[in-house]
């Protein structure tokens, strides 16, 4: 992988940095040293801090906690306005007159055969 990483990021990347050829190498130093990955973190802070699965759990769900609490979704108007205009454009269309199932289907054969 890292041969093809080379010959194609020679051609994409130009003089820029060869981002396939650092994520390989972060992935090697990974394999190398389990300590890297999210697990290796977890079971190292398990024993730096004498915890149990429950009580790390716990402080990182508090943790967790106090990230959303002070959270500020700066989407979130955007996305309550949208629904908004979602529902006023669904009332919309359900409030106008449309032919009968019978006649629509029969217009739609006709116009695709």
């Amino acid at each position: 992988m890292y041969e093809i990483a080379e010959e194609l990021g020679k051609i994409l990347f130009r003089e820029k940095n060869n981002v396939w050829k650092e994520s390989l190498q972060t992935q090697k130093e990974t394999l190398e040293d389990l300590n890297l990955t999210p697990s290796g973190r977890m079971v190292e802070r398990l024993i730096r801090n004498n915890l149990s699965h429950e009580e790390l759990g716990m402080e990182i769900a508090k943790s967790n906690v106090a990230f959303f609490e002070n959270y500020n979704n700066s989407r979130e108007d955007i996305f309550k306005r949208e629904t908004s205009l979602s529902k006023d454009k669904q009332k919309k269309i359900e409030s106008e007159k449309s032919l009968p199932f019978e006649e629509y289907l029969t217009d739609f054969l006709n116009k695709v055969s």
